[in-house]
């Protein structure tokens, strides 16, 4: 009889035990954008659905695979629509640990722009307490995951990084967790699509997402996320890559294989600090669109010579706070380094001019709108008078790439 109770006593004892461990699990929420009729954006050769799935499949695969202690939830398997309030409630409902959502990026009437580029979601953009103090609790590591994607991005050879992100994305503001939203490329670009649709860009881009979880994942376990978003932030994302977390021999293979362990060589790509995204965007004037400047850069010093951990200091207030702000377009005529008034004769027959003041320059602006097709339209009417004028984007106050404004309204 004492045999057989301590024998169900640890039984018990065992499943109990089991128990516990399945509830220290980490969920992670991959999230493949768009499906079924939401096609979301398309390219000649390819719908952003179906792009999304596969690179999601292929992640969640290799965490499945490889990474120990972590159990992968996908918002979609197959085709199918999944609306973005489900998107968020599944990964709310899972209790998940991080959230990741991944796109395709496009821009209308223009085949030249490229890169990757991560999102996570600002302080102040939503009404409801829950989420903000969910937000004003994650948004460092929201930011590092983000990071990390465009890090891994680089460390893989992509040559162009368009940088980490604020932005009201819906499924990053309304998660609990730290969640960002990365967009692989832009399928409007036929060079970018190719490498989307291929079996070895697919991988790669897979490769890239999963070592920059993984890498997110060893910082937040060992501890170290503020020194090392600290380091993020000083160096763009051009960091030299930590050894990942391995749990497996097979993944320190797929590591090595992958380069990961060893100094990345020198790459292109584009400026992504706070102080670099300064930089003016200079004008196509083919295309009428700001184009990006791609920079040469070499590898940052190594962590070991990064700020120690106790001396910084990352206060979640001091991050900026985005209200609810409109995104508007209006016409660049020109740019002087001195200012005239409206009544100047060079600006006759302009309508709603305002000057602004920007990087040591007065830009005059006109044909203000928050509809894009009409923006448009403008552009075309003033270019009979001005041929060099082209579009300029705002959300709010703050001025931001017409390629990120135009993302924005294909993704509305």
């Amino acid at each position: 009889m004492k045999t057989k109770r301590s024998i169900s006593f640890l039984i018990v004892l065992f499943f109990s035990f089991m128990l516990v461990a399945r509830g220290k699990q980490d969920v992670w929420v991959i999230d493949a954008g768009h499906g079924g009729y939401d096609v979301g954006c398309e390219g000649s050769r390819a719908k952003e659905k179906d792009i999304t799935l596969r690179v999601a499949r292929r992640v969640a695969e290799l965490v499945r695979q490889n990474v120990k202690g972590v159990k992968v939830v996908m918002t979609r398997e197959g085709d199918r629509f999944v609306s973005l309030e489900q998107r968020a409630n599944i990964a709310n409902n899972a209790g998940a640990a991080l959230f990741l959502s991944i796109h395709v990026n496009a821009v209308p009437d223009n085949s030249k722009v490229r890169g990757t580029e991560t999102y996570y979601g600002p302080i102040g953009a939503t009404s409801v307490p829950t989420l903000e103090k969910a937000r004003k609790k994650n948004i460092q590591r929201s930011e590092l995951l983000a990071w990390e994607m465009q890090k891994h991005y680089g460390l893989a050879g992509r040559p162009i990084s368009r940088g980490v992100k604020r932005e009201r994305y819906y499924v990053i503001l309304h998660t609990l967790m730290p969640s960002v939203l990365t967009e692989i490329g832009f399928i409007s670009t036929p060079s970018e699509q190719d490498y989307m649709i291929s079996a070895k860009g697919q991988e790669e881009i897979a490769q890239s997402i999963y070592h920059g979880l993984l890498e997110y994942h060893q910082i937040v376990k060992g501890g170290t996320e503020k020194r090392m978003l600290a380091e993020m932030r000083r160096t763009g994302g051009r960091a030299k890559a930590l050894q990942p977390y391995a749990t497996t021999q097979k993944e320190q293979q797929l590591l090595s294989a992958s380069g990961e362990a060893s100094k990345p060589k020198q790459t292109e790509c584009t400026e992504t600090s706070a102080k670099q995204s300064k930089t003016t965007l200079a004008a196509n004037k083919n295309t009428g669109e700001a184009a990006t400047p791609d920079v040469a850069v070499t590898a940052s010093p190594s962590y070991a010579d990064s700020v120690a951990e106790a001396s910084v200091v990352l206060d979640p207030s001091l991050e900026p706070v985005y209200e609810n702000e409109e995104l508007s377009f209006a016409i660049q005529v020109f740019a002087l380094k001195t200012r005239i008034k409206t009544s100047d004769a060079r600006l006759k027959g302009l309508k709603g001019l305002r000057v602004l003041e920007a990087d040591g320059k007065y830009k005059y602006l006109c044909g203000t709108t928050s509809d894009y097709q009409e923006a448009r339209q403008k552009l075309s009417d003033v270019r009979k008078h001005f041929p060099d004028a082209f579009l300029v984007a705002f959300l709010g106050s703050r001025q931001i790439s017409t390629a990120d404004a135009q993302e924005m309204v294909v993704k509305k």
